[in-house]
């Protein structure tokens, strides 16, 4: 610690060694004191949750900070959700285009005006006298 060149860089290292050990810590867990973080880091529990902000902002943790229980809960179900819902929206914009495909090949298929639907094209003996009347 004498020597300037190396004190002027341990500050730096020692932050970043602090940060892996952190991330390497915290993994197995969804909630989390503070107080232990900074046990288990021989760090001041400040240093911790400025440490915690950074990850999170970052994005390298997914959670957030209880300040008033001072605890660190993770979403470790988050990202999965995320790429699910992603992927049903690739699926639902693939069968949208389908359907837009099919929809334009259809003969029957006419550009309708405003309040127009697809029933008025059925033929009026389709519904018969069932159940339902002449209600359509």
């Amino acid at each position: 610690m004498d020597d300037s060149f190396i004190k002027s860089y341990i500050g730096e290292l020692l932050r970043s060694l602090r940060t892996q050990y952190l991330i390497d810590l915290i993994k197995p867990y969804t909630r989390l004191e503070l107080t232990f973080l900074a046990k288990q880091l021989n760090v001041e529990k400040d240093e911790v949750e400025e440490l915690l902000i950074n990850l999170i902002l970052e994005g390298k943790v997914h959670g957030r900070i209880d300040q008033v229980g001072m605890r660190l809960e993770l979403d470790k179900n988050k990202p999965l959700e995320r790429q699910r819902y992603n992927a049903l929206e690739k699926w639902t914009e693939a069968l949208e285009g389908i359907h837009a495909a099919v929809a334009g090949k259809n003969p029957g298929n006419v550009a309708r005006g405003p309040g127009e639907s697809m029933m008025s094209n059925i033929p009026a003996d389709f519904y018969g006298g069932g159940p339902w009347g002449d209600r359509f």
